[in-house]
Order: structure tokens, then sequence, then C-alpha cells
């Protein structure tokens, strides 16, 4: 699996660079100059376009004929500019992968699942408003924990676990009470 950013369209940002280790030379500046160098980077800012991001998955098992497979995005960003914020394998069995993908306004989040053999497609797991670590998916793929933000007494929020089994689409949530969970490590079978 692997992602490939487009940034041509985006707008350069310039700023100025100085080098600490031109600094203790003495003269911190290029060429003599008494300004910093400057450099560039592609970076968006709001109201301008983003990058262009696809997300590949590649069968490498019969190298004499290689296949290629873009994972399109969940339908609820279509016409919407979107992050692609994490991706991963399901399990070991490299026949399912999970995609978080966020809106470019990051309030919503999306958390799908695209099977191999379901050639490729994916499907719309989870929604959710905050920003959190990619999920963790038990070995047999059929559930994932997750952290996400939980009501507690009153409009209190704090930061728990859920448990999420996709077959039956239930959702537990696995910590309660007026703390924050930062860390999960694996799901059990």
């Amino acid at each position: 699996m692997f992602a490939v950013f487009n940034d041509t369209q985006v707008g350069m940002m310039t700023y100025p660079w100085l080098s600490s280790g031109a600094l203790f030379a003495g003269s911190g500046m290029s060429s003599g100059s008494y300004f910093p160098e400057t450099k560039n980077v592609r970076y968006p800012t709001p109201g301008t376009v983003n990058p262009e991001v696809q997300l590949w998955v590649v069968d490498i098992t019969n190298f004499g004929s290689i296949e290629k497979v873009e994972l399109r995005p969940p339908q609820s960003l279509n016409g919407q500019d979107y992050y692609l914020t994490s991706a991963g394998w399901v399990s070991d069995s490299n026949r399912q992968v999970s995609v978080v993908y966020m809106g470019r306004s990051q309030n919503y989040s999306v958390i799908t699942t695209c099977s191999k053999l379901q050639n490729w497609s994916c499907s719309e797991v989870n929604e959710w408003l905050d920003i959190f670590p990619h999920p963790i998916f038990s070995s047999d793929g059929n559930s994932f924990l997750l952290l996400a933000s939980i009501q507690e007494s009153g409009h209190d929020h704090f930061t728990h676990i859920k448990h999420i089994t996709i077959s039956q689409q239930r959702i537990s949530v696995i910590s309660h009470g007026r703390y924050e969970v930062w860390y999960t490590s694996h799901v059990p079978k």
C-alpha cells in the first residue's frame, strides 16, 4: 500500500532560513549577504487548492502480473476537500485495509474498510468529529478499538475506548469516567 500526493497546483510559501551552522561560523548568511536564505514549500492556505491524494494497493505475489488498485475515498466526502490521515492493514492476511479520512474543515472523520474479496471496494465503518490515532484492528479483522470523545455527566467530554464490531455494526464503550484514555495497544479476538 502506498499514497501518492500531487501538490503541483498548491501555492508556494516562502520563509526565511538561517542555519545554525552558519550562525556559529560567524556569517549566518549565504554568499556574504546580510539577509537569511529563503526556502520554498508548497503549502495550502484556507480557500486555496489542497494537494491531490491517491491511495493504492499493490499485489506483488505475482511479479509477472503486478496488480495495482486505487482505493477511493468514501461517498460522504464527494465534492469536498479532504485529508487522508492514516491507512493500515487490518490483519496479517493483507486482504483488508482500513483508511481514515478527514474533511478539510477538520470537523468530520470517516473510517473505511476496503476488502480484496470485494475487489477493493470500500465501505464506511464509523464517523466521528475528533482527530484520534488510527483504529487498532483485531487479528481476524472483524472488530477494532478506537479512541473517541464520550459525554460523561453533564456537558463534559472525555476520550475513551470504543469497541466496534464491523459485521454487526455494534459499538460498545469500553472505558467510562472523568478521565482521558490516550493509548490502546491491541484488540483480543
